[in-house]
Protein backbone atom coordinates (compact mmCIF):
# COMPACT_ATOMS: atom_id res chain seq x y z
CA UNK A 1 0.00 0.00 0.00
CA UNK A 2 2.88 2.12 0.39
CA UNK A 3 3.37 2.93 -3.30
CA UNK A 4 -0.27 2.96 -4.15
CA UNK A 5 -0.44 5.79 -1.30
CA UNK A 6 2.44 7.59 -2.52
CA UNK A 7 1.11 7.48 -5.95
CA UNK A 8 -2.32 9.08 -5.14
CA UNK A 9 -0.33 11.62 -2.99
CA UNK A 10 1.58 12.47 -5.87
CA UNK A 11 -1.90 13.06 -8.04
CA UNK A 12 -3.70 15.32 -5.99
CA UNK A 13 -1.00 17.16 -4.45
CA UNK A 14 2.34 17.21 -6.49
CA UNK A 15 1.17 16.67 -10.08
CA UNK A 16 -0.06 19.34 -12.88
CA UNK A 17 -3.45 16.69 -13.23
CA UNK A 18 -7.12 17.23 -13.23
CA UNK A 19 -10.10 14.65 -12.40
CA UNK A 20 -12.48 14.29 -15.33
CA UNK A 21 -15.91 15.22 -14.65
CA UNK A 22 -17.59 18.46 -15.53
CA UNK A 23 -14.71 21.05 -15.30
CA UNK A 24 -11.90 18.38 -16.88
CA UNK A 25 -13.46 16.33 -19.23
CA UNK A 26 -12.04 18.59 -22.30
CA UNK A 27 -8.73 18.03 -21.39
CA UNK A 28 -9.37 14.55 -22.15
CA UNK A 29 -11.42 14.49 -25.52
CA UNK A 30 -9.70 17.70 -27.18
CA UNK A 31 -6.17 17.20 -27.59
CA UNK A 32 -5.82 20.49 -28.79
CA UNK A 33 -7.82 22.06 -25.34
CA UNK A 34 -4.04 21.61 -23.67
CA UNK A 35 -2.74 24.92 -22.46
CA UNK A 36 -0.70 25.97 -25.74
CA UNK A 37 2.78 26.20 -24.17
CA UNK A 38 5.94 28.22 -25.74
CA UNK A 39 9.56 27.89 -24.72
CA UNK A 40 12.08 31.13 -24.57
CA UNK A 41 15.04 30.80 -26.54
CA UNK A 42 17.40 32.55 -24.13
CA UNK A 43 15.64 31.95 -20.47
CA UNK A 44 15.96 35.10 -18.82
CA UNK A 45 15.42 34.17 -15.17
CA UNK A 46 15.07 37.30 -13.34
CA UNK A 47 12.17 37.34 -10.61
CA UNK A 48 11.47 35.54 -7.08
CA UNK A 49 10.38 32.15 -7.99
CA UNK A 50 8.32 30.00 -5.70
CA UNK A 51 6.84 26.32 -5.84
CA UNK A 52 3.31 26.10 -6.58
CA UNK A 53 2.42 22.99 -4.96
CA UNK A 54 4.25 20.92 -1.89
CA UNK A 55 6.97 18.80 -3.58
CA UNK A 56 8.50 15.10 -3.04
CA UNK A 57 11.94 15.15 -3.92
CA UNK A 58 14.31 11.61 -3.43
CA UNK A 59 14.76 10.16 -0.32
CA UNK A 60 11.19 11.07 0.53
CA UNK A 61 11.81 14.94 1.48
CA UNK A 62 8.90 16.94 1.30
CA UNK A 63 9.42 20.55 0.39
CA UNK A 64 8.76 23.89 -1.00
CA UNK A 65 11.03 25.90 -2.77
CA UNK A 66 11.95 29.57 -3.13
CA UNK A 67 14.26 31.17 -5.66
CA UNK A 68 15.14 35.09 -5.84
CA UNK A 69 17.09 35.88 -9.09
CA UNK A 70 18.98 38.64 -9.20
CA UNK A 71 21.23 40.46 -12.73
CA UNK A 72 24.11 38.75 -11.18
CA UNK A 73 23.38 36.39 -7.99
CA UNK A 74 20.58 34.31 -6.58
CA UNK A 75 19.46 33.84 -2.89
CA UNK A 76 17.70 30.15 -2.96
CA UNK A 77 15.61 28.66 -0.42
CA UNK A 78 14.35 24.87 0.67
CA UNK A 79 11.78 24.72 3.30
CA UNK A 80 11.37 21.53 4.54
CA UNK A 81 8.28 19.39 5.94
CA UNK A 82 7.84 16.26 7.94
CA UNK A 83 4.41 15.85 5.87
CA UNK A 84 3.64 15.40 2.52
CA UNK A 85 1.22 18.30 2.69
CA UNK A 86 3.49 20.94 3.94
CA UNK A 87 2.03 22.19 7.07
CA UNK A 88 4.69 20.87 9.53
CA UNK A 89 8.07 23.25 9.14
CA UNK A 90 11.20 21.57 10.23
CA UNK A 91 14.33 23.32 8.78
CA UNK A 92 15.12 25.72 6.17
CA UNK A 93 18.11 25.27 3.40
CA UNK A 94 19.55 29.04 2.59
CA UNK A 95 21.76 29.09 -0.66
CA UNK A 96 23.18 32.30 -1.97
CA UNK A 97 25.51 32.21 -4.99
CA UNK A 98 26.11 33.18 -8.13
CA UNK A 99 24.34 32.09 -12.14
CA UNK A 100 25.16 32.48 -15.40
CA UNK A 101 23.13 31.24 -18.27
CA UNK A 102 25.00 29.45 -21.11
CA UNK A 103 24.38 29.91 -25.02
CA UNK A 104 24.57 26.24 -25.58
CA UNK A 105 21.56 23.85 -25.38
CA UNK A 106 21.94 21.58 -22.06
CA UNK A 107 22.23 18.47 -24.65
CA UNK A 108 23.33 17.72 -27.58
CA UNK A 109 19.74 17.22 -29.60
CA UNK A 110 18.02 19.49 -26.62
CA UNK A 111 14.45 21.33 -28.26
CA UNK A 112 13.75 23.69 -25.10
CA UNK A 113 16.58 23.84 -22.30
CA UNK A 114 19.72 25.90 -21.62
CA UNK A 115 22.49 24.97 -20.22
CA UNK A 116 23.35 26.78 -16.88
CA UNK A 117 25.80 27.14 -13.60
CA UNK A 118 24.61 28.17 -10.68
CA UNK A 119 27.12 28.00 -8.11
CA UNK A 120 26.47 27.01 -5.06
CA UNK A 121 28.99 29.45 -2.94
CA UNK A 122 27.07 29.40 0.48
CA UNK A 123 24.71 27.36 2.27
CA UNK A 124 23.03 27.97 5.78
CA UNK A 125 20.35 25.73 7.75
CA UNK A 126 17.89 27.07 10.23
CA UNK A 127 15.25 25.94 12.72
CA UNK A 128 13.19 27.25 15.44
CA UNK A 129 13.40 23.80 17.04
CA UNK A 130 16.13 22.63 19.70
CA UNK A 131 15.43 19.07 18.87
CA UNK A 132 15.44 19.64 15.08
CA UNK A 133 18.71 21.24 15.44
CA UNK A 134 19.99 18.20 17.37
CA UNK A 135 18.58 15.82 14.36
CA UNK A 136 20.57 17.57 11.99
CA UNK A 137 23.81 17.86 13.71
CA UNK A 138 24.02 14.47 14.91
CA UNK A 139 23.48 13.65 10.68
CA UNK A 140 25.98 15.46 9.63
CA UNK A 141 28.47 14.35 11.83
CA UNK A 142 27.51 10.63 11.27
CA UNK A 143 27.27 10.92 7.29
CA UNK A 144 29.62 14.60 6.21
CA UNK A 145 31.23 15.53 9.67
CA UNK A 146 33.62 17.72 7.12
CA UNK A 147 31.00 19.79 6.43
CA UNK A 148 30.23 21.87 9.73
CA UNK A 149 33.76 22.97 10.07
CA UNK A 150 32.85 25.21 12.78
CA UNK A 151 31.46 23.03 15.09
CA UNK A 152 34.57 23.11 17.47
CA UNK A 153 33.55 26.75 18.12
CA UNK A 154 29.68 26.05 18.67
CA UNK A 155 30.82 23.99 21.56
CA UNK A 156 30.42 25.72 24.92
CA UNK A 157 31.63 23.49 27.57
CA UNK A 158 31.43 19.87 26.85
CA UNK A 159 28.59 20.10 24.41
CA UNK A 160 26.55 22.28 22.03
CA UNK A 161 24.47 24.98 23.58
CA UNK A 162 21.27 24.30 21.18
CA UNK A 163 19.28 26.96 22.48
CA UNK A 164 21.61 29.42 21.17
CA UNK A 165 21.66 28.70 17.83
CA UNK A 166 17.84 28.42 17.69
CA UNK A 167 16.75 30.78 15.08
CA UNK A 168 20.32 31.53 13.80
CA UNK A 169 22.14 30.90 10.44
CA UNK A 170 24.53 28.00 11.00
CA UNK A 171 26.79 28.15 7.69
CA UNK A 172 27.59 24.51 6.36
CA UNK A 173 30.15 23.32 3.86
CA UNK A 174 28.29 23.10 0.61
CA UNK A 175 31.64 21.24 -1.06
CA UNK A 176 31.65 18.50 1.73
CA UNK A 177 28.09 17.56 1.29
CA UNK A 178 28.43 13.93 0.83
CA UNK A 179 25.91 12.09 -0.97
CA UNK A 180 23.93 11.26 2.09
CA UNK A 181 24.05 14.58 3.14
CA UNK A 182 23.07 16.17 -0.11
CA UNK A 183 19.76 14.20 0.02
CA UNK A 184 18.86 15.12 3.45
CA UNK A 185 19.23 19.03 2.68
CA UNK A 186 18.10 18.45 -0.64
CA UNK A 187 21.13 20.57 -2.24
CA UNK A 188 22.01 19.24 -5.42
CA UNK A 189 23.50 21.85 -7.87
CA UNK A 190 24.29 19.72 -10.42
CA UNK A 191 20.26 19.78 -11.08
CA UNK A 192 21.12 23.56 -11.30
CA UNK A 193 22.82 22.98 -15.19
CA UNK A 194 19.81 23.03 -17.38
CA UNK A 195 17.10 25.32 -16.87
CA UNK A 196 13.71 25.95 -18.83
CA UNK A 197 11.48 28.68 -18.76
CA UNK A 198 8.12 28.34 -20.32
CA UNK A 199 5.30 30.69 -21.40
CA UNK A 200 1.62 30.24 -21.71
CA UNK A 201 0.30 31.87 -24.72
CA UNK A 202 -3.18 31.86 -23.75
CA UNK A 203 -2.70 34.30 -20.77
CA UNK A 204 -2.60 38.36 -22.19
CA UNK A 205 0.22 38.58 -19.59
CA UNK A 206 1.75 35.77 -20.62
CA UNK A 207 4.78 36.81 -18.62
CA UNK A 208 3.15 36.46 -14.91
CA UNK A 209 2.33 32.79 -16.06
CA UNK A 210 5.71 31.62 -16.79
CA UNK A 211 7.14 28.37 -15.40
CA UNK A 212 10.81 28.06 -14.45
CA UNK A 213 12.33 24.43 -14.18
CA UNK A 214 15.78 22.96 -13.60
CA UNK A 215 17.29 19.21 -14.51
CA UNK A 216 15.37 16.56 -12.23
CA UNK A 217 17.50 15.05 -9.14
CA UNK A 218 18.74 11.37 -9.79
CA UNK A 219 17.30 8.56 -7.64
CA UNK A 220 19.32 8.26 -4.31
CA UNK A 221 20.29 4.54 -5.65
CA UNK A 222 21.45 5.80 -8.65
CA UNK A 223 25.55 7.62 -9.19
CA UNK A 224 25.61 11.10 -10.31
CA UNK A 225 27.97 10.31 -13.45
CA UNK A 226 25.66 7.58 -14.61
CA UNK A 227 22.14 9.76 -14.65
CA UNK A 228 21.03 11.75 -17.82
CA UNK A 229 19.27 14.67 -16.35
CA UNK A 230 16.83 14.36 -18.95
CA UNK A 231 13.80 15.23 -17.21
CA UNK A 232 13.02 18.30 -14.91
CA UNK A 233 12.02 18.74 -11.21
CA UNK A 234 8.77 20.22 -10.55
CA UNK A 235 8.24 23.60 -12.16
CA UNK A 236 8.27 27.13 -10.33
CA UNK A 237 5.62 29.67 -10.57
CA UNK A 238 6.20 33.57 -10.05
CA UNK A 239 5.30 34.57 -6.85
CA UNK A 240 3.01 37.09 -8.39
CA UNK A 241 1.06 34.69 -10.64
CA UNK A 242 -2.40 35.40 -11.02
CA UNK A 243 -4.54 32.97 -8.88
CA UNK A 244 -2.21 30.72 -7.53
CA UNK A 245 -2.73 30.98 -3.97
CA UNK A 246 0.04 29.09 -2.72
CA UNK A 247 2.54 31.24 -4.34
CA UNK A 248 1.42 33.96 -2.62
CA UNK A 249 2.04 32.03 0.79
CA UNK A 250 5.67 33.00 0.41
CA UNK A 251 6.33 35.52 2.68
CA UNK A 252 8.22 39.04 1.81
CA UNK A 253 10.86 37.59 4.04
CA UNK A 254 12.09 34.81 3.10
CA UNK A 255 13.24 33.07 6.32
CA UNK A 256 9.66 32.38 7.56
CA UNK A 257 7.82 28.66 6.40
CA UNK A 258 5.13 29.29 4.18
CA UNK A 259 2.12 26.54 5.55
CA UNK A 260 0.32 25.38 2.62
CA UNK A 261 -3.23 24.34 2.94
CA UNK A 262 -4.55 20.81 3.18
CA UNK A 263 -7.04 19.42 0.35
CA UNK A 264 -10.18 18.37 1.98
CA UNK A 265 -10.59 15.97 -1.30
CA UNK A 266 -8.94 12.58 -0.43
CA UNK A 267 -10.97 10.36 -2.72
CA UNK A 268 -8.18 9.46 -5.53
CA UNK A 269 -10.44 6.69 -7.54
CA UNK A 270 -11.23 8.29 -11.16
CA UNK A 271 -9.78 9.25 -14.32
CA UNK A 272 -7.14 12.20 -14.08
CA UNK A 273 -5.31 13.97 -16.85
CA UNK A 274 -3.07 16.24 -17.85
CA UNK A 275 -3.92 20.24 -17.73
CA UNK A 276 -1.41 20.97 -19.77
CA UNK A 277 1.23 19.99 -22.81
CA UNK A 278 4.26 18.52 -20.40
CA UNK A 279 7.93 18.11 -21.42
CA UNK A 280 9.05 14.73 -20.51
CA UNK A 281 12.78 15.00 -21.16
CA UNK A 282 15.01 17.06 -23.60
CA UNK A 283 13.29 15.93 -26.45
CA UNK A 284 9.94 14.73 -25.83
CA UNK A 285 6.50 16.53 -25.06
CA UNK A 286 3.66 14.42 -23.57
CA UNK A 287 0.33 14.59 -21.88
CA UNK A 288 -0.69 11.65 -19.71
CA UNK A 289 -4.11 9.69 -18.16
CA UNK A 290 -4.45 8.27 -14.89
CA UNK A 291 -6.99 5.82 -14.27
CA UNK A 292 -7.79 4.49 -10.66
CA UNK A 293 -9.71 1.36 -9.84
CA UNK A 294 -11.26 0.98 -6.34
CA UNK A 295 -9.02 -2.04 -3.83
CA UNK A 296 -9.80 -5.76 -5.73
CA UNK A 297 -12.98 -7.17 -3.73
CA UNK A 298 -10.56 -8.78 -0.71
CA UNK A 299 -7.59 -8.29 -1.66
CA UNK A 300 -5.08 -5.69 -0.14
CA UNK A 301 -3.92 -3.98 -3.99
CA UNK A 302 -5.74 -1.43 -6.29
CA UNK A 303 -5.60 -1.34 -10.08
CA UNK A 304 -3.59 2.00 -11.62
CA UNK A 305 -3.74 2.30 -15.57
CA UNK A 306 -1.25 4.57 -17.02
CA UNK A 307 -1.74 5.89 -20.29
CA UNK A 308 1.20 8.69 -21.92
CA UNK A 309 0.63 10.26 -25.34
CA UNK A 310 4.19 11.64 -26.71
CA UNK A 311 4.52 14.42 -29.01
CA UNK A 312 7.02 16.13 -30.74
CA UNK A 313 6.12 19.84 -30.61
CA UNK A 314 5.60 21.69 -27.08
CA UNK A 315 1.79 22.27 -28.34
CA UNK A 316 1.26 18.55 -28.25
CA UNK A 317 0.22 18.38 -31.90
CA UNK A 318 2.28 15.87 -33.51
CA UNK A 319 2.26 11.91 -32.14
CA UNK A 320 4.99 10.44 -31.72
CA UNK A 321 3.74 7.21 -29.51
CA UNK A 322 1.76 5.88 -27.07
CA UNK A 323 2.36 3.52 -24.19
CA UNK A 324 0.23 1.92 -22.36
CA UNK A 325 0.91 0.21 -18.75
CA UNK A 326 -1.26 -1.30 -16.01
CA UNK A 327 0.22 -1.39 -12.72
CA UNK A 328 -0.98 -3.71 -9.72
CA UNK A 329 -0.06 -1.64 -6.54
CA UNK A 330 0.33 -3.45 -3.13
Amino acid sequence: MEYLALLLMLLQVHLDLCKVDERCVDYANKINYHHATENYDIPNPLGKWVSSRCEIIPDKQFVYRRFDILSLHFNGFIYHYSDSWCTKPTFIVKITGTYEILPATATTNSKAASAAKFNFDKVYIRTKSASTLETILNYIETHCAKALGNIQSMIDGTKINLDKYINQDIQINSAELKKRCRYFFGVHPVSYKKIRIVEDKTKRVASKYDILYFADIPPISVRTRDHKFAEFQYGLSRRNRPNCPVCALSAEQADKHPILPVSSNRVFTGQWVSKTCEMSDATTYVTRFYEILPKVSGKDYGVVYMYSNYFDGENCETKKNADDKRWYLS
